[in-house]
C-alpha cells in the first residue's frame, strides 16, 4: 500500500504542475524610449509571478499610430521571455500606442494598458 500511495501523490503533483492556464495579468511597467525618427525602444517587467500560470514563453507587442488603431495596428511576437524590443521602420515624429501581452503554453494573457510614445523628428537636411 505504501508505494502505491506514493505513486498516486506524485501523479497528482505532476498534473498540478503541468496543467497550465494563460497568464492572468499583463506585463508591468511598460516604458517607451524614442531612439530615432523611425525606432522606439520598449521595455517591460513580467506579469506578477502568481499570475504567470507556468513559464512565460514570450511576448506579443501590439503597436499602432495614435487614434488609428483599426487601420494601423501591427503585432510583433517574441518567442523568448526577453523584457524589451526595438520597434523599427516607424514613421518619424509620430505618436504610437504600445501594448504588451505575455504568453505561455496555454495561450495569451491580457494586454497591458496602452502606453504612448513618439518617434523623433527626422533630422533636417539628411537624405
Amino acid at each position: 500500500i505504501g508505494p502505491g500511495l506514493t505513486n498516486i501523490t506524485i501523479s497528482i503533483e505532476c498534473l498540478i504542475l503541468h496543467s497550465t492556464a494563460v497568464p492572468t495579468a499583463p506585463p508591468q511597467s511598460v516604458t517607451i524610449q524614442s531612439s530615432t525618427a523611425t525606432q522606439l525602444d520598449v521595455t517591460w517587467s513580467p506579469p506578477p509571478l502568481d499570475s504567470q500560470n507556468g513559464d512565460i514563453q514570450g511576448y506579443k507587442i501590439y503597436f499602432w499610430e495614435f487614434q488609428l488603431q483599426n487601420e494601423t495596428e501591427r503585432l510583433r511576437t517574441m518567442f523568448l521571455p526577453e523584457l524589451g524590443v526595438k520597434i523599427k521602420n516607424l514613421t518619424g515624429y509620430t505618436t504610437y500606442m504600445i501594448s504588451v501581452a505575455a504568453f505561455n503554453a496555454a495561450g495569451d494573457g491580457p494586454r497591458s494598458p496602452p502606453t504612448r510614445g513618439r518617434t523623433q523628428q527626422a533630422g533636417k537636411g539628411h537624405a
